[in-house]
C-alpha cells in the first residue's frame, strides 16, 4: 500500500476506529511527615516567653510599687513602657501560634497536581460530530 492509499483509507467516510483512553485516576494522598524539631521549637519558644512574662509581671509590680511611694513622672513612665513591653509579649506570644498553624498547613499541603484528560479521536469531523450527538 503506498501512501496515496494510506491517506484515501485514512480520510474516507468508512467507519474509522476512535481510541478513548480512560482518565488517569487521582494520585494517592501523601501524608507530610511531621516535623518534631518544630513542636521542640515551639514548646521552648512558649516557655521561655512564659518565664519572661512571669518575671517580668513582678517587675512591674515591683515598679508600681515604687512609683506610688516616690510620686515621681519618670517611675510611672517606666511602669507604662513595662507594661506596654508586657501586652507586647503576649502579643508576640499569640504570633509564634499563629506561624507554628502556618508552616504545619504549608507542610500538610501537597504539590499542585494537575489532571489532564486526553482522548485521541482517529477519524473524520463527521465521526467526531456523529459521536458526540449520539452521546
Amino acid at each position: 500500500m503506498n501512501q496515496d492509499d494510506e491517506l484515501k483509507a485514512m480520510f474516507s467516510d468508512d467507519e474509522t476506529a476512535v481510541i478513548e483512553h480512560e482518565p488517569a485516576p487521582p494520585p494517592a494522598k501523601i501524608e507530610a511527615p511531621k516535623d518534631e524539631k518544630l513542636d521542640t521549637d515551639f514548646e521552648y519558644a512558649r516557655d521561655n516567653m512564659y518565664q519572661a512574662m512571669e518575671m517580668q509581671n513582678e517587675a512591674m509590680s515591683e515598679m508600681l510599687e515604687v512609683a506610688k511611694a516616690s510620686g515621681h513622672q519618670r517611675a510611672f513612665e517606666v511602669f507604662g513602657s513595662m507594661f506596654s513591653q508586657f501586652t507586647d509579649a503576649q502579643v508576640k506570644l499569640m504570633g509564634i501560634h499563629q506561624q507554628k498553624t502556618k508552616i504545619e498547613q504549608v507542610e500538610g499541603k501537597m504539590p499542585t497536581t494537575t489532571n489532564i484528560q486526553q482522548n485521541l479521536v482517529v477519524g473524520t469531523t463527521k465521526d467526531l460530530l456523529r459521536m458526540v450527538k449520539d452521546k
